[in-house]
């Protein structure tokens, strides 16, 4: 099934979620491409990943994962020279069997805020250089991270919600049967709930973060001034992302 995000998926060989976030409505033109890519990990670029990285100048990576996470999947950047910020949403990783994908959610917001604002904060810091931010999926700390910075660009939440729900398509299948057998590898069962945080980025989920961001703190905005970002930072940002140029109805690279 296609989508209408397919033309913003960058082939990186040895991933499967990068995609470009250029395109996409904000208050004053289109989110520029070529600036913001987003994406799983990049523990298995292979040459023709890096060279595909190095065509687009990728200057800045941002990796949310834990400690742990490097250490066991390290990213194969040899060669690349890109600046690599480590910038973990969340200190351990594990998923209980109990879990809830709202849950995280709900706690990414309300616990962990001024980490999602500092990796906002490094998008703003980067210049002219391309940025790829990435988690593990690209899905949930990536999509948070992502959602907060288009939300405080002025990108519509329509196309807000777009894009992050585009990341169940490209992780179904080997990505998401490759997760689930090293779940069950450990020994784990796969309790329905576990298996939707592994591959599900539903548009209700991220509808109500976006409610929750307006209704609690005023919007993206003020979220991200309320967890340590500056105006000056978030105008920057804006200034990167929104391409104002009548000209802006380009397609990606």
């Amino acid at each position: 099934m296609r989508t209408d995000t397919d033309h913003r998926r960058v082939l990186v060989e040895g991933t499967y979620n990068f995609r470009d976030t250029g395109g996409y409505r904000a208050a004053a033109g289109r989110t520029r491409w070529g600036k913001l890519f987003r994406s799983d990990a990049l523990h298995a670029l292979t040459d023709a990943g890096r060279t595909a990285l190095t065509d687009r100048a990728v200057g800045v990576i941002i990796d949310l994962r834990t400690t742990e996470e490097r250490r066991t999947a390290p990213s194969e950047l040899t060669g690349l020279g890109a600046v690599v910020h480590h910038a973990p949403i969340f200190d351990t990783t594990g998923t209980t069997a109990d879990a809830r994908l709202d849950d995280i959610y709900a706690a990414m917001i309300e616990q962990r805020g001024t980490r999602l604002a500092g990796a906002v904060g490094l998008i703003a810091a980067s210049g002219t250089s391309p940025v790829v931010v990435h988690c593990t999926a690209g899905k949930d700390r990536t999509g948070l991270v992502i959602a907060l910075a288009q939300l405080a660009a002025g990108v519509e939440p329509e196309d807000v919600v777009t894009d992050y729900v585009a990341t169940e398509q490209h992780l179904r299948g080997e990505w998401a049967d490759r997760m689930l057998a090293r779940y069950t590898d450990a020994g784990h069962e796969v309790p329905p709930a576990v298996r939707t945080i592994f591959t599900a980025s539903p548009a209700p989920l991220i509808t109500q973060i976006i409610e929750r961001l307006d209704e609690r703190w005023g919007s993206a905005r003020e979220y991200l001034l309320a967890h340590g970002r500056t105006e000056a930072e978030i105008d920057s940002l804006t200034a990167l992302l929104v391409d104002t140029d009548d000209t802006f109805e380009r397609t990606p690279r």
